[in-house]
């Protein structure tokens, strides 16, 4: 019998959103906080404010007590109401769970400062593992994952940069996440390379993508 225990998704300090993150930021809101282990990573190391917004409740009352002000909620709902304005605003693997990110993401720019910024980590829809079981007639949804049956939309680094564009925000990187390849990502790349099918390793290796992106004012 082997029996798997899941990390507490909302517990875990995202440590690849930490760095991103300018240490001049004075105000940030972090959309998905969970019990806000990054905000207070960032508290601990500068002076600042953090707001989350957090869905579930008892990942909120834990939030409450690490940083400045938490909004348990739709995050959707909750943005549309707020008018404090933030220099930073981070979301973590969030936007795919939404059914409208684009508008979403333009109503951020609301509450972002001009020339403030926004860090997303996003999937990548494109990655090889889903390629190759796509070629073999498959897309299963997992718990966990690139398929994540909490998944509302998909991804891939253009059609990122593109929706950031049509939200309005100045794109200012895109950098790749990855994970040593399998063995039988290896052979599917090894295969394509020897049927001579032209791709772009730089958009289907990464699993998925860290965005920032600054809002023009």
């Amino acid at each position: 019998t082997f029996v798997h225990r899941w990390a507490p998704l909302r517990g875990q300090t995202r440590h690849d959103l930490l760095d991103p993150i300018g240490i001049d930021a004075n105000s940030i809101l972090e959309f998905g906080c969970g019990e806000a282990p990054l905000g207070e990573a960032l508290k601990k190391r500068q002076k600042c404010r953090v707001v989350g917004v957090e869905l579930d409740r008892a990942a909120a009352a834990i939030a409450r007590k690490r940083i400045d002000d938490v909004y348990c909620g739709d995050v959707r709902e909750i943005v549309s109401l707020l008018h404090e304005r933030f220099d930073f605003i981070v979301g973590g693997d969030i936007v795919e769970h939404l059914d409208e990110p684009w508008s979403f993401l333009s109503e951020l720019r609301r509450i972002c400062a001009p020339g403030g910024h926004l860090l997303l980590s996003l999937p990548n829809v494109a990655n090889a593992s889903i390629v190759g079981d796509l070629l073999q007639g498959r897309f299963d949804y997992v718990y966990m994952g690139l398929t994540c049956v909490g998944h509302l939309r998909f991804f891939t680094r253009q059609t990122v940069e593109e929706m950031l564009t049509i939200a309005g925000w100045e794109v200012v990187a895109i950098e790749p996440q990855s994970l040593p390849p399998t063995e039988e990502q290896k052979r599917f790349l090894d295969g394509m390379r020897a049927g001579a099918v032209e791709f772009q390793e730089s958009e289907i290796a990464p699993t998925g993508f860290y965005v920032t992106a600054r809002n023009p004012g």
